[in-house]
């Protein structure tokens, strides 16, 4: 088979090929529920709403008005009776032809304005991923630190031992089991600062996944073991910028800008609307 280029390998789900289900399980339910995703979707919901009230501008406009009148007279000597009733219905349309391309710069401009906005959340998607992706390994990275801590404080307890057995036998000074405790309570609260660290992550991972703080215990496991390395390429194409949402939107804001600025000088032509009008 043929080798795969730089853009092939460089893949939008880039966090499935590190190939550990629970860091996808994290990022898929963090798509999910997490509240930067949910106040994103309901920005670009908003747009779509408002592009649609925009489209109804370049379409005809039909207006209809029942209406129901009653006359009533009254003699001297007979009581009040009805002498007409009356009830009507008009209806109205209404079409202004786009001659000089007025309504097409909104309807691109607004079109504009809504791409820029859905590129902003799929920024927000992507920032969120990798925030996410951070967190989860910070959290391993501290698991194995946590681990080597514990080993290399254990081992100072045993060299404490040796420190004490050796000087009953007068072979080592009372200030080396001094100096030894000191190392072995560092050594602890090292071990404390990286244990706190682990939850301090936890918890802004928690965060991340829109759970209340404390909802979420990661299990510990090994960096290395769980994640497989990805294979990056030496050198980036340039075609990888026309991924990034950023300059996506940037391009949209320009072309929003340039479609309203060729509409501005057609504010100042005539209309011209279609008008028609039906009573019965």
């Amino acid at each position: 088979g043929r080798e795969l280029t730089a853009s092939e390998l460089i893949q939008p789900d880039w966090w499935h090929g590190l190939g550990d289900p629970y860091l996808i399980k994290l990022i898929q339910q963090a798509i999910d529920q997490g509240l930067d995703m949910r106040i994103a979707a309901l920005r670009l919901d908003k747009a779509g709403i408002q592009l649609g009230k925009d489209r109804f501008s370049a379409t005809p406009k039909v207006a209809i008005s029942p209406a129901d009148s009653i006359a009533r007279g009254k003699a001297n000597t007979q009581k009040s009776a009805t002498s007409r009733e009356t009830e009507s219905l008009g209806a109205a349309l209404s079409w202004e032809l786009d001659i000089w391309g007025k309504i097409r710069k909104d309807l691109q401009a607004a079109d504009a304005r809504y791409h820029a906005t859905e590129m902003d959340w799929r920024a927000t998607q992507l920032a969120l991923i990798a925030s996410v992706a951070e967190r989860y390994f910070e959290i391993r990275q501290f698991d194995e630190q946590v681990v080597q801590q514990k080993a290399s404080k254990q081992q100072a307890e045993q060299l404490l031992d040796i420190y004490y057995a050796q000087h009953k036998e007068g072979m080592v000074p009372e200030t080396r089991i001094r100096s030894q405790k000191a190392e072995i309570a560092s050594l602890q609260n090292r071990l404390l600062d990286l244990e706190r660290g682990r939850t301090e992550a936890e918890l802004k991972l928690a965060t991340l996944l829109g759970m209340p703080s404390g909802g979420l215990s990661v299990p510990v496991g090994n960096l290395r073991d769980s994640v497989r390395i990805l294979e990056m390429p030496e050198v980036l194409p340039a075609d990888v910028l026309s991924r990034r949402p950023d300059v996506l939107k940037a391009e949209y804001a320009v072309l929003q800008a340039h479609h309203l600025v060729g509409k501005a000088p057609l504010a100042r032509l005539p209309r011209f609307p279609l008008t028609g009008a039906a009573n019965t």
